[in-house]
C-alpha cells in the first residue's frame, strides 16, 4: 500500500476515533444533565454523581485537538493508536481503540529504539490539522531488510 492509501486510512480511522468521542461526549452530558434534575436521592449522592459527570466531560474535553497523535505496530501484527485519552470499542468487548499516552501498553511510543525495539517494528506520528490527519512519518525498528518492504522513514 502506497503513501497516500495509507494516509487516507489513518484519516477515516482517526475520523471514527472523533465520532466515538462525539458520541461518549454526548452520552456524557446527557448523564450530567439527568444527575442535575435528579430526584428521589439523598443529595450527597447527587452531588457524587454531578461531579463524577462533570470529570468524565473535563477528561473528553481535553482531546478535541490532537486526539490521535500516533500509531504502534508489534513485531506480531497488533496495531495500537496512541493519543490524549483512552477509548473502547463498546462493539468489540471494550477493546482499546485508542490508548491513552500514559498506558503501560503505549510505553514503546515513547521507549523504542533501533537498539531496542521492545517487540515493536514501526512508530508512526501523526501530523494533524485540528480533527484531521495532514500527514504521517514512519520509524521502522529492526535490521535493514526485516521489515515487509517498507522505507525506514516516509515524510510528507
Amino acid at each position: 500500500m502506497g503513501y497516500e492509501e495509507e494516509l487516507q486510512s489513518e484519516r477515516e480511522y482517526v475520523a471514527g476515533l472523533y465520532a466515538r468521542l462525539d458520541a461518549e461526549r454526548a452520552r456524557v452530558k446527557a448523564a450530567y444533565q439527568s444527575a442535575l434534575g435528579g430526584t428521589g436521592e439523598t443529595a450527597m449522592d447527587r452531588d457524587n454523581e454531578v461531579r463524577a459527570r462533570h470529570r468524565e466531560m473535563k477528561r473528553l474535553n481535553v482531546a478535541d485537538y490532537g486526539l490521535c497523535f500516533g500509531r504502534l505496530d508489534s513485531v506480531d501484527g497488533d496495531v495500537s493508536y496512541i493519543g490524549r485519552i483512552g477509548l473502547f470499542d463498546e462493539e468489540n468487548e471494550f477493546e482499546p481503540a485508542l490508548l491513552d499516552w500514559r498506558a503501560p501498553a503505549a510505553r514503546p511510543f515513547y521507549t523504542a529504539t533501533g537498539a531496542n525495539a521492545e517487540g515493536m517494528s514501526r512508530r508512526r506520528q501523526f501530523h494533524t490539522r485540528r480533527r484531521t490527519v495532514a500527514g504521517f512519518t514512519d520509524e521502522v525498528f529492526g535490521r535493514l531488510g526485516e521489515e515487509q518492504g517498507d522505507v525506514a522513514s516516509s515524510r510528507r
